[in-house]
């Protein structure tokens, strides 16, 4: 089975700009427990973030993903947006 023709490239880039530093958020308390989790090594397997459409999920989410791979974790970003259209096989 030739399993190049059943790869899928994913946009999985990280935007430069959404990181803990550019985050502006009253309650610092929520960035220093991330910051510390993904530093400390005591962060989850996985994060999930909700909220109100503009709250800043995404910004929030990309700024662990690059804190965990300053700390030589792996980590991956994947949008709810790529899930739907790829499907649940793009995580294989």
């Amino acid at each position: 089975m030739n399993l190049s023709s059943t790869q899928q490239l994913l946009n999985l880039s990280l935007d430069p700009e959404y990181t803990f530093e550019c985050f502006f958020c009253e309650d610092e308390s929520l960035l220093a427990l991330l910051e510390n989790a993904i530093a400390d090594q005591y962060l989850e397997p996985q994060v999930y973030l909700w909220g109100p459409s503009s709250s800043g999920k995404t910004h929030l989410l990309q700024a662990i993903c690059r804190s965990a791979l300053v700390h030589q974790r792996r980590v991956i970003y994947l949008s709810m947006r790529d899930c739907l259209q790829y499907g649940t096989g793009c995580l294989d």
